[in-house]
Formats: structure tokens, C-alpha cells, sequence
């Protein structure tokens, strides 16, 4: 696997999972994002189940909702590598995350890299992972 790198197996697909994290899962919120999150522990090793979401109410066309899901995915993949290895040593199990786009314009992607930083921050004090990275 690349190390930055976001194969299929990562993607949070299963509708019951889905819903399970909106009735049962924590939520954050930073803007332009709202996170869904919950951690499964059981596996031997970490792993992030992660589902991008934009919603139709703002954003009516499809290829602008699309858009900002492959700029989110992007943000998502270029952080999730150093996430993972201050998890590591702390936690086995399965993060499993809902990404939401709550913005009501399309925001640079520099932007959007800076709020993902500072939401990673807020999972990580969430998570009580201490480390420089996180």
C-alpha cells in the first residue's frame, strides 16, 4: 500500500454502519465539517473506515458535490498516514468516521487542509492521543 495512499477497503460503505455513527457515534463540529466519529476496538492492528458526505440542500449540482468530496478525500489522504502513526502504539481497533460538508461555498483546498488539521487536533484530545502530530 502507498503510504498516502486511500484504498477502497477504507471506505465506509455498510448503510447500518453509517447510521449506527449518526445515532450512536460521537460528533464534532468544525467548520466547514461536521464529524461523525466512533471507535471499534477488536483488531489487532488500527484502521480508519472513513464516508465523505455534501449535501444536495447547497449544493444542487452533482459536479460541484463532487468536487468538494474529491477536494475533502484529497485533505483527508495527505493527513491520515501521520494520524495513524501516533494511533499506533495507543489503541488497536477501528476508527470509523463521517465526514460532512457543511460549507455553503467551495472553499480552496489550502483552507480546507487547515480546518482538517484542526479537526484531527479535536479526535485526537477526543481520543486522548498525545503526541506532536496529533
Amino acid at each position: 500500500m502507498k503510504k498516502e495512499g486511500l484504498p477502497r477497503k477504507q471506505m465506509l460503505k455498510s448503510p447500518m454502519k453509517v447510521s449506527g455513527l449518526f445515532t450512536q457515534g460521537n460528533a464534532l463540529s468544525h467548520y466547514p465539517y461536521r464529524i461523525m466519529w466512533q471507535w471499534v476496538p477488536g483488531s489487532d492492528y488500527n484502521e480508519i473506515a472513513v464516508a465523505f458526505s455534501v449535501g444536495k440542500r447547497h449544493y444542487r449540482r452533482a459536479p460541484d458535490r463532487n468536487r468538494i468530496k474529491r477536494l475533502m478525500r484529497e485533505v483527508y489522504r495527505k493527513q491520515q498516514s501521520a494520524f495513524l502513526k501516533h494511533l499506533a502504539p495507543q489503541k488497536p481497533g477501528t476508527l470509523q468516521l463521517v465526514i460532512v460538508y457543511t460549507g455553503k461555498q467551495i472553499y480552496p483546498y489550502r483552507q480546507l487542509f487547515d480546518a482538517w488539521e484542526q479537526a484531527w487536533q479535536k479526535i485526537c484530545s477526543d481520543l486522548n492521543v498525545k503526541s506532536k502530530g496529533c
